[in-house]
Formats: C-alpha cells, sequence, structure tokens
C-alpha cells in the first residue's frame, strides 16, 4: 500500500516536473522570442545604438551605428577600440568624453550636438545616455544617437518665422494688441485680458508691456467705455472682422480700429492714431468755411471752371457785375463772358502749373463792355484739379490812369512853356538891346529940323515899326516871367484907328488894292480896360484873315458897337 502511494507520489511529482519543464521550455521561447524582437528592434532601428563598457570601449553596436561612423570616419567598428579617438576635432573628443563621464558617474541625461560632414553638410544629433547597472555596479552605458536634422531645420525655421513675426509685429506702424476676451453669463463681451502688445501700442496708450500682460483692460484703463466692449461684441460672437473709429476717453485720442478675432475667445485690434489727420480733417474744414466766406463775400468777380472753361462756381458778386443770375452763369463758358481770344489761350498755358495775370475787357447780359484784370490759378477741390478765375473791374483805375497820364502832358506842357519863356527871356533881353537904337535913332534924326522931308516919312515907318517891335518883346518878356500881361484902360476905336493907319497895314493894302476897308465906330464908345498890344495883335490877324479869305474883289468891314447884355 505505501509503496502504491509512493509511485503516485513520484508520478504526480513527475507530472509537475513535465509541466513546469513545459512552462520553462515555454518561457524561454518566449523570452527567446521577446530577445529577438529585441535585438530585430535592436538591428533595424533608425538611431545609432552602441553599447560601451565601463571603459567606453565598444561591446555592442547595431547597423545603423556602424554605417554612420564608416561614413563620417571612414572605419569600421571593433569591439574594445573606441572610435572617438579616430576624430580629428579634438574639441570634439573633449565633449564626448564628458558626457561618458558623466554617465559612468550614474546620470542618465540627454543631449545635442550638430556635426559637420563637409561639403557644407551639417547634421543635428539628440544623444541620450543611460548607465547598465548589474549588482549595483557600473558595467557600461548605452549611447542611442538620434539624427534630429529634420527637426532642427523646421524648428529653426519656426524660430526664422517667429523672429520675423515678432519683428513685423514690433515694427508695424499701427498699434497691435493680442487679448483673451472675457464674456459675461450671456457670453457677451465684458472685457479683455492682454495676452501680447507692440511697441506702437504702448506708445499709443502709454502702457508698458510687462506690467500689462495678464492683466484686463478695465483694470489698467478703468475709463474705457462699455460701448467699445459692445461694438466688438460681433467679432467675438459671430467672427466677424470689424472696422471703425472711435475716441478714448483715457488717452483722449481719436483711432481707427480693425478687429478681427484669430481663434475662439481671442481678439487682435490694430489701432492707428488719427488725431492728426481728425485735426486736418476739422482745419479743413474751417479753411473751406472761410473760404466759402471770402468767396462768397469778395468784391471781386470769381468763378470757378474746369480747363474746358466750364463754370462750376461763382460768386455774388460775378453775377452783380455781369448781370447774370447764378443758374445763368453756371450754363456759360468762361470764353463766353470775355471779349477776346486771348483767354482761351491763357486757360491752356495754366496747365503748365504757373499763376497768370492779364487784362481783358468781359461782356455783361446787357452786351456793355467794361474793363478787367484776370488772374489764373490752379486749386484742387474734390481730388480734382480746377481753375480760380478771379476778375477785378479796372473801370476806375483806367480813368484815374488817364487823369493821371492827361497830367503828365500838361505838367510836360508846362515844362516846354517855362523852357520857352527861359528862352523868351533872353532873346528879348536881347532885342531890347538891339531895338534902343532901332527907336532911338529915328527919333533924333525926326527931331532934327534941317532932316530932309522926303525921308522924313520912311524914318517914321522905321520908328514905328520898333515901337511895335519893343511892344512883342515886352510881351516875350510877360511870357518868360509867368505873369499876366499888363493892362490898361484903352479905347477900341482909337486902337482900330491906329491900325489902320500903321505902315504894316498899309503896305498890306498896297499889295491888294482891289479891296476896300469899310469903317464903322462908335462914336461914344466906352473905354474898356486891357492890353492894347493883344487888341491890336487879335485885330491885325483878324484883318489878315479876312485879306486871305478874299480870293477877289471884295471889302472888309470893321465895326464897334455899344450893347448891354443881361
Amino acid at each position: 500500500m505505501s509503496q502504491q502511494l509512493s509511485a503516485d507520489a513520484l508520478l504526480k511529482k513527475l507530472a509537475m516536473l513535465e509541466k513546469e519543464l513545459a512552462e520553462s521550455r515555454e518561457a524561454e521561447a518566449s523570452l527567446q522570442k521577446i530577445l529577438s524582437n529585441y535585438k530585430s528592434l535592436f538591428e533595424n532601428s533608425d538611431d545609432y545604438i552602441l553599447i560601451s563598457d565601463h571603459e567606453a570601449k565598444p561591446v555592442m553596436w547595431n547597423s545603423a551605428y556602424a554605417r554612420i561612423i564608416k561614413m563620417s570616419l571612414g572605419v569600421d567598428v571593433k569591439p574594445g577600440i573606441q572610435t572617438r579617438s579616430l576624430l580629428a576635432d579634438k574639441t570634439m573628443v573633449a565633449w564626448l568624453n564628458k558626457q561618458r563621464d558623466r554617465v559612468l558617474g550614474g546620470e542618465t541625461f540627454r543631449e545635442e550636438l550638430s556635426y559637420n560632414f563637409g561639403n557644407g553638410d551639417i547634421r543635428y544629433f539628440e544623444l541620450s545616455y543611460c548607465p547598465i547597472i548589474e549588482q549595483d555596479e557600473i558595467k557600461g552605458f548605452s549611447e542611442m544617437t538620434r539624427d534630429i536634422t529634420a527637426r532642427k531645420l523646421a524648428e529653426n525655421a519656426l524660430k526664422e518665422s517667429e523672429g520675423k513675426y515678432r519683428l513685423l509685429f514690433e515694427r508695424m506702424p499701427n498699434g497691435i494688441a493680442y487679448f483673451e476676451a472675457i464674456c459675461d453669463d450671456a457670453g457677451n463681451l465684458c472685457d479683455a485680458r492682454y495676452i501680447d502688445m507692440n511697441t506702437v501700442y504702448q506708445l499709443y496708450t502709454g502702457l508698458i508691456r510687462d506690467r500689462a500682460i495678464g492683466r484686463t483692460v478695465l483694470e489698467i484703463l478703468p475709463g474705457t467705455q462699455k460701448s467699445w466692449f459692445d461694438t466688438l461684441n460681433i467679432t467675438i460672437q459671430k467672427g466677424k472682422p470689424l472696422r471703425f473709429e472711435m475716441y478714448h476717453q483715457g488717452t483722449q485720442k481719436h483711432y481707427s480700429v480693425s478687429a478681427y478675432s484669430p481663434q475662439k475667445n481671442h481678439l487682435v485690434l490694430m489701432f492707428r492714431d488719427v488725431s492728426r489727420q481728425k485735426e486736418t480733417e476739422i482745419a479743413l474744414r474751417e479753411s473751406e468755411q472761410r473760404f466759402r466766406a471770402l468767396f462768397d463775400q469778395a468784391e471781386d468777380a470769381i468763378c470757378v471752371c474746369d480747363f474746358d472753361g466750364c463754370i462750376r462756381d461763382v460768386n455774388p458778386a460775378a453775377c452783380l457785375r455781369l448781370g447774370y443770375e447764378k443758374s445763368e452763369m453756371l450754363a456759360l463758358r468762361a470764353i463766353d463772358i470775355a471779349d477776346d481770344e486771348e483767354t482761351a489761350r491763357h486757360l491752356e498755358e495754366l496747365k503748365q502749373g504757373s499763376n497768370i495775370v492779364f487784362e481783358t475787357r468781359h461782356r455783361r447780359k446787357n452786351g456793355s463792355l467794361f474793363p478787367v484784370e484776370v488772374s489764373l490759378s490752379l486749386i484742387h477741390s474734390g481730388g480734382a484739379q480746377l481753375i480760380l478765375y478771379m476778375a477785378r473791374d479796372i473801370s476806375k483805375r483806367r480813368q484815374t490812369e488817364q487823369e493821371k497820364l492827361e497830367m503828365q502832358e500838361k505838367r510836360n506842357r508846362s515844362k516846354k512853356m517855362e523852357a520857352m519863356g527861359l528862352m523868351a527871356g533872353g532873346v528879348a533881353h536881347d532885342l531890347n538891346n538891339l531895338l534902343s537904337s532901332v527907336i532911338s535913332y529915328p527919333e533924333l534924326l525926326l527931331m532934327n529940323p534941317l532932316f530932309p522931308d522926303n525921308f522924313r516919312r520912311s524914318v517914321e515907318r522905321i520908328k514905328e515899326g520898333g515901337l511895335r517891335a519893343a511892344a512883342i518883346v515886352s510881351d516875350l518878356l510877360t511870357i518868360a516871367r509867368g505873369v499876366a500881361s499888363r493892362k490898361e484902360i484903352a479905347n477900341i476905336n482909337e486902337i482900330i484907328s491906329a491900325y489902320l493907319n500903321s505902315f504894316e497895314h498899309l503896305e498890306m493894302l498896297e499889295t491888294r488894292p482891289d479891296i476896300f476897308i469899310e469903317k464903322s465906330l462908335e462914336p461914344h464908345l466906352y473905354n474898356i480896360r486891357c492890353s492894347p498890344v493883344h487888341i491890336r495883335k487879335v485885330l491885325m490877324n483878324l484883318v489878315m484873315n479876312a485879306f486871305e479869305s478874299v480870293k477877289s474883289a471884295g471889302e472888309i468891314a470893321i465895326s464897334t458897337r455899344v450893347r448891354a447884355y443881361r
């Protein structure tokens, strides 16, 4: 019985051993499979894997590592030979030795490096070091190198792109701010938190980036109006870009704002300070108002026309001076009111850019003409280049100029008369010296009782001629001195009789014996106050003209009368 139990126990134990052996074989097979998988992963990995002992000598490596060593150093990897000692770059050797000391010191870490394979082929690598510990003792380390060139290039490109973006962001002429939207329970924008801002935005608002980032608008600018958030709410709710103008009470400036949402609950605002533009617009409006006031109140006629001469606008003075209604003026051209063809030519010349001033005549609605001085200049209105046509009525100026010209002519004649007077004075003095002999010697001869009678008549004629010449000289002296002729009491009848008995009249009668002088003098004629010399000259000129007018025999009548005029 006991033998039978022993046999059963032995069989059970054999069965257990067989089961354990099967499990052990199964575990070994599984382990072999795992080892095979690991070995396949080790061999087929794209990473460069090296297992080294505690002296940093290669123990095991994969084919990728062998290829990179062959490509970079031109040698095969061999057990027990450190390949890093073959590197020409001693700096690189020192760096690798430093990493070896770190891992053999029990540190697990990662590092990155770049290596120049020549011909501009620079690659980037990530090295992972891990110590191999057995029974609390470091037996070696694993070194896994991964080629991260593509990733590095992508990162560098990203950094470059971000750098360009940041440079553009900072150098934008507009202020830019990036916000995180803060909404109320209803989902409406009620505040915004600063994420970023550029330099121009800081200049606009006086904010400092480091102090503003992470804080909200209402914290920093509590005077911000609720309407500002209400306006931007449509961008947050619907993602619709906006553009509007606003006045910010906190900064007291006008802004042109562009808003868009790059992602949900985020907001980008671009601010352009248009305060100066607003001031310019206000100044422009005020300037236009002043121009319109001057335009309407000017006394000169002013028209605004295009280069075809069509009148676009006209002031009241132009309508008044030309006699047209404004609606009638706007239907005319500049050449319609000008009386010459020069206006059209000057309009063409104005295209050269210089102002033109000229004189012409304008024609009123009733056809009458009047002189004007026209000034043409270029102006800009509503984006178009127009002509400012200003015309000044110079009728009074022309009249004044004519009066000045006449006055100048009178002054010139006066100067000529003055010169003639001076010359006459000189001649008169010389003639007086000569006539003293002509008058004195005949008087001495006539006083001699022994002087022959047959010569007495001739000497008397000489004396009389000398006296008349002396009177003429006296008249010249009167002109030279610029004073009125000397007047005296005389009788016209006596002056007429003396002239008719004078030698020059008697000689004139001898030349025209066919003319008879009829004399009819008033016996009781009143005396007058006059210049006898000038009266005699007037009488002589009248008689001489009468003699010349009578072509054949005739009669010349000389008469005096007393008449009363009321």
